[in-house]
């Protein structure tokens, strides 16, 4: 198991948590783990992209998330592409959610570039996830999520990966991140 799934495991009961990573590590899979994986897997997961919060109807739509994850996670995606006043009033909003605010890293924008002082600190836990090819330890169980997911798709069976198969996988580099790891998985 990888140090950023160790981390967010170490975050799971926290109210607000920012995961990041470049673009295509994962971050979003990550996300609905960590859902899954604690207590408030049984409330509800709602994902709001924050690139598509351009006028003040997207606003009441964002605002209407908050409010349907009530006891459950909101995972705002992009959240750094939210202005400064929307972030405050998203961390600000009552309620028991969950907030998991995504960011990427692509150039060296951590969070820390990119989210003022006083946002930064509203979150307990700041969470980089690598890319997959410096977290071959994570390679595995991500196959076989990923796999499992395309069989419920299509309403088929997955196949367990074999051995080899698995080996194989960790032989590769992956420049393209979990998204390549995707698309190999699927024409398999």
């Amino acid at each position: 198991m990888s140090a950023a799934i160790q981390a967010l495991q170490q975050h799971a009961e926290d109210q607000r948590v920012i995961v990041y990573g470049e673009s295509g590590v994962g971050v979003g899979w990550l996300c609905r783990w960590f859902h899954r994986t604690t207590r408030r897997r049984s409330e509800r997961l709602v994902e709001v992209i924050a690139q598509a919060i351009v006028s003040s109807q997207h606003e009441r739509a964002l605002f209407e998330a908050v409010e349907l994850a009530r006891s459950g996670t909101l995972v705002v995606r992009c959240f750094e592409e939210l202005a400064p006043d929307l972030q405050r009033r998203v961390i600000a909003s009552e309620g028991t959610h969950r907030l998991i605010a995504t960011c990427y890293s692509n150039g060296g924008n951590t969070p820390a570039r990119r989210l003022s002082e006083d946002i930064l600190a509203a979150f307990s836990g700041v969470i980089e996830v690598p890319p997959l090819r410096a977290r071959s330890e994570d390679l595995e169980e991500l196959a076989i999520h990923l796999r499992e997911s395309f069989a419920r798709g299509t309403m088929g069976t997955s196949a367990p990966l074999s051995a080899k198969e698995i080996e194989r996988l960790r032989a590769r580099d992956w420049p393209g991140n979990v998204r390549e790891l995707t698309s190999v998985l699927a024409v398999r």
